[in-house]
């Protein structure tokens, strides 16, 4: 299981990569509201992206805003031309100025998929079930062995004379007739 940095780290990845994509994309849609919803699939897939992975409000905050906005840097840096839906922003403003709203997609997202049952196996129940392991191999030991009556060492179940006293454990029955 990675940590909380680790699935930062990974959730920024993995969002810079989609928002790249995204932005790369959006005014080469032919329809007229395309950019909107490039936007709208932008931060909606960073917050679900980063909640997923981080399950951590602040961390996936983190993890949607900073791939949000590496992404859309390295659309623009690959020549993307992006759009604005104010005209009072320059495109590049108008992006920086969603990144925001991917820190809170991250976050509400985070919360959302915290709630979700998880099938992840916390440290607790990890050293549980390892000693829950160790005894049971025990009890198998034990079962697998027994003690000699003889010389109280402990032998194999199954021994038919000690290998440590000599002495024949297993006595032949008497055939009644």
């Amino acid at each position: 299981m990675p940590t909380k940095q680790q699935a930062t780290i990974i959730a920024t990845v993995i969002v810079a990569a989609l928002v790249y994509v995204i932005s790369s994309f959006e005014k080469a849609l032919p329809t007229q509201g395309s950019p909107v919803i490039a936007i709208i699939a932008a931060v909606v897939l960073s917050g679900v992206v980063s909640g997923f992975i981080t399950r951590d409000p602040l961390y996936g905050g983190v993890a949607a805003a900073v791939g949000g906005a590496v992404g859309q840097v390295a659309a623009v840096v690959a020549g993307a031309q992006l759009a604005t839906l104010v005209p009072q922003l320059t495109p590049v403003l108008f992006h920086i100025a969603i990144v925001p709203a991917m820190f809170l997609a991250g976050m509400l997202l985070s919360i959302v998929f915290r709630m979700l049952p998880v099938e992840e196996m916390s440290e607790a129940t990890e050293m549980a079930e390892d000693e829950e392991k160790t005894e049971l191999g025990e009890e198998k030991e034990e079962m697998a062995f027994k003690i000699c009556k003889f010389c109280n060492e402990k032998i194999p179940a199954d021994a038919v004379f000690c290998p440590f006293c000599g002495h024949k454990l297993v006595e032949e029955s008497i055939k009644s007739e």
